[in-house]
C-alpha cells in the first residue's frame, strides 16, 4: 500500500529552469555598486529599465549612448513601422529588410522577439567602463529618484473564499484528516493523522530546517528521509504534492 515508484521528477522542464536561472542577472543594478554592510539594501531595477550599452550593427539605428534595454526595443519597434516591414494581414509578423535582417540574424520575427534577437548587441556598462558607466549610473539612478515620488502599491488581501471556509469549517477536501504512512510520518514529527494542508506545511518545514532548497530554480535535494517517501534524490517542487499522495490514506 505505500509502496513507492522512483520517479524522475527532475525532467525536461527542471532542467529548462535549472538553465535558465543560472543566465539571470542580479537583482541589483548592473552598474550600482553593493552597499556596505549594514546599509539598507538597494531597490532592485527591472530588466526591461536597467542601462545597456549597443554595439556592432545596432550603431547603426540608434546612438552610440546608454540606453534603457526597453528603449532599445522601442527604437527598433519605431523602425519596423517607419519601413513598413510589418506584415499587413499580421502587424504582429515582422518582414526584415537587409539591414535589419543582418542586426537581427533572422528573415522574419514577431514585434516581441525583437528583444531575443537584439541581445547580442548589448552590453552591461559595467563591462565597457568609461563613460558608459558614469551614463549608466546617472539613467538608473533617474529612475529610482522617480520611484521616489511615486505612491506605494498596496498589495491586496487575500480572502479565502467561502467554498474554501467551508470545507475547512466541515473538514473537508485538503482540510479532510488522513492516515499518514510511517515514512511519511517522519517527516512530520511523528504525526500519524494530518490534514493534507498541515502535510504540505509540515514537508516544507523539514525541508527549510534541513536547509535541502536551494537557490530559486534549483531542485530540492532529499536526504535518506526524503528519499523513503519520493523514491529520488531530487524533487522538484511541483512533485512534493505528487509524492504525499501515495503515503496518505483516506480515514472512513
Amino acid at each position: 500500500m505505500w509502496g513507492v515508484q522512483p520517479t524522475a521528477f527532475v525532467g525536461p522542464v527542471g532542467v529548462v529552469r535549472r538553465l535558465a536561472t543560472r543566465g539571470v542577472a542580479n537583482r541589483r543594478a548592473i552598474c550600482m555598486e553593493a552597499p556596505p554592510p549594514g546599509a539598507a539594501k538597494p531597490r532592485p531595477i527591472p530588466p526591461a529599465m536597467r542601462a545597456v550599452v549597443p554595439s556592432g550593427d545596432l550603431l547603426s539605428f540608434i546612438e552610440d549612448k546608454v540606453y534603457r534595454r526597453s528603449d532599445v526595443v522601442r527604437a527598433l519597434a519605431d523602425y519596423v513601422r517607419e519601413k513598413n516591414l510589418q506584415d499587413p494581414n499580421n502587424k504582429k509578423i515582422v518582414h526584415c529588410d537587409d539591414a535589419l535582417g543582418a542586426l537581427l540574424g533572422v528573415d522574419q520575427c514577431t514585434m516581441l522577439q525583437i528583444s531575443k534577437y537584439v541581445n547580442p548587441h548589448l552590453k552591461r556598462p559595467a563591462d565597457v567602463g568609461g563613460r558608459y558607466l558614469d551614463e549608466a549610473r546617472a539613467l538608473e539612478q533617474e529612475y529610482l529618484d522617480n520611484l521616489k515620488d511615486m505612491p506605494p502599491v498596496e498589495k491586496p488581501v487575500r480572502r479565502r473564499s467561502k467554498a474554501a471556509s467551508a470545507r475547512m469549517d466541515t473538514g473537508t477536501g485538503l482540510f479532510k484528516p488522513v492516515r499518514l504512512s510511517p515514512q511519511l510520518a517522519a517527516l512530520c514529527d511523528g504525526r500519524t493523522v494530518m490534514a493534507r494542508q498541515d502535510i504540505i506545511k509540515a514537508v516544507w518545514s523539514y525541508i527549510r530546517r534541513n536547509n535541502l532548497k536551494g537557490p530559486p530554480g534549483e531542485p530540492i535535494m532529499c536526504d535518506p528521509p526524503m528519499e523513503r517517501v519520493f523514491g529520488t534524490k531530487e524533487l522538484s517542487v511541483q512533485g512534493v504534492m505528487k509524492g504525499i499522495t501515495k503515503h496518505v490514506i483516506k480515514m472512513d
